[in-house]
């Protein structure tokens, strides 16, 4: 009987232990893990318009502490299809451009497809800072980024738990997501996410859901679905990002 009582209190302490630490990133210094990002964009308003891109990037670790985090990522390719009504134009950045809106496409990307982006997180994946040299603003979309972490809070979370994180876009509109751990699959923990989106004065202005498939060893993102809505000085944005992992 004491021995029973002495390994079952062992494998208690063995479990809490790991529940504690399930959620913090575990990452390989130098280890590359590629990423292929999907973004299908809808926008109604005075112009209809579509587009369609796909975005392939490494994200290399080059800095791993107990405190600190810091990836170092690339773009290593990018393709888009534009339907603006009377405007049509597909670019792909492992081809030579071929027509004036190719190539204009194609100046406007290189500077992303050239840069080297920083990002630093703490050991929960909460994103503390991103560098993006020589990138105009307005070409690269930081929560799309953000998107390879969903950021945990310290301490232990259980199924079934939720908590709320918070974030604000280049464009000043406040994001405030739940999320809850709903199950642990075979693929990994399955995170669902539910939230809304905020003007400057507080005022929703759209809304956020989808899923997180969450890596068992890593902790970083494995696969996400995600669907936002928002609507804009008379636009109504409907966007939705897959991002997964790829070999």
């Amino acid at each position: 009987m004491k021995k029973a009582i002495i390994a079952l209190f062992t494998l208690a302490i063995t479990i809490s232990t790991y529940a504690q630490e399930a959620f913090k990133i575990k990452v390989e210094k130098d280890k590359v893990i590629n990423f292929e990002m999907l973004l299908k964009t809808d926008i109604e308003g005075s112009q209809d318009i579509m587009m369609d891109m796909s975005m392939l990037m490494s994200v290399k670790p080059i800095e791993v502490s107990d405190d600190t985090i810091i990836l170092e990522t690339k773009y290593s390719k990018i393709k888009m299809d534009v339907n603006a009504g009377i405007m049509m134009a597909s670019y792909d950045s492992s081809q030579e451009p071929e027509d004036e809106i190719t190539k204009m496409l194609a100046s406007q990307i290189q500077p992303l497809l050239d840069a080297t982006l920083i990002l630093t997180m703490d050991p929960y994946g909460n994103i503390q800072n991103i560098e993006a040299p020589n990138v105009p603003n307005g070409l690269f979309d930081e929560s799309n980024l953000k998107g390879i972490t969903l950021g945990f809070p310290s301490k232990e979370i259980t199924i079934g738990e939720s908590w709320e994180t918070s974030s604000e876009t280049q464009l000043g509109i406040n994001i405030t997501i739940t999320n809850t751990l709903t199950e642990k699959t075979a693929e990994g923990f399955k995170i669902e996410i539910k939230g809304n989106l905020y003007n400057q004065d507080g005022k929703v202005i759209g809304s956020q859901s989808g899923f997180y498939i969450i890596d068992p060893i890593t902790k970083l993102t494995k696969l996400s679905e995600t669907t936002t809505h928002i609507e804009v000085e008379g636009q109504k944005i409907s966007s939705s990002v897959e991002l997964k992992q790829i070999k």
